[in-house]
């Protein structure tokens, strides 16, 4: 059976609305993800549509058992990271403070203290901001991870740029 020009076109026309359809649906349902590529996606969008991420956030709240306790501890940071962007302080620091002291992976545990050097930073509390980048910097050669290392070092150069050090922060 040949199509004629016609009927031709509408077949194909079928045939990719129907595929767009698929796509769509597969997109927009992220409950079909399995917790831990959702925590991956939540991980990338953090910095880019934080509206997105929180809602995110709500749906992994629900589905730690799926996650391991690697992944619970990731989701645990990334809890405390938009409680900081959100501008609760207090919250994002005690759950940052639990995180740099009992995560078992050390590149989140460096993530959490630079994480948490800002908040201190922000939140005007230098002393114990210097406190935590003191035993960071002390740790700095055995930190292998060169995303984590990164992090750490830019936050160290922002407390020290905020506290008039330039010189020094711009050594980091």
């Amino acid at each position: 059976m040949r199509l004629t020009g016609s009927k031709r076109r509408k077949y194909s026309a079928g045939i990719f609305l129907l595929f767009g359809i698929l796509a769509g649906a597969a997109s927009a349902a992220p409950g079909l993800d399995s917790a831990a590529q959702l925590l991956s996606r939540a991980e990338s969008l953090k910095t880019v549509d934080n509206a997105t991420f929180a809602r995110m956030l709500q749906e992994l709240k629900g589905r730690t058992t799926e996650l391991s306790e690697t992944q619970r501890w990731r989701l645990r940071y990334l809890q405390a990271y938009q409680n900081a962007y959100i501008g609760q302080e207090e919250p994002a620091r005690a759950q940052l403070e639990v995180i740099a002291k009992q995560a078992p992976d050390s590149t989140l545990r460096t993530i959490a203290i630079g994480t948490l050097i800002n908040v201190l930073g922000v939140g005007h509390h230098y002393d114990e901001a210097f406190q935590y980048l003191d035993q960071a910097l002390d740790n700095l050669p055995q930190i292998t991870d060169k995303d984590a290392r990164f992090h750490l070092l830019g936050e160290a150069s922002q407390l020290l740029s905020d506290a008039g050090q330039y010189e020094l922060a711009a050594s980091y």
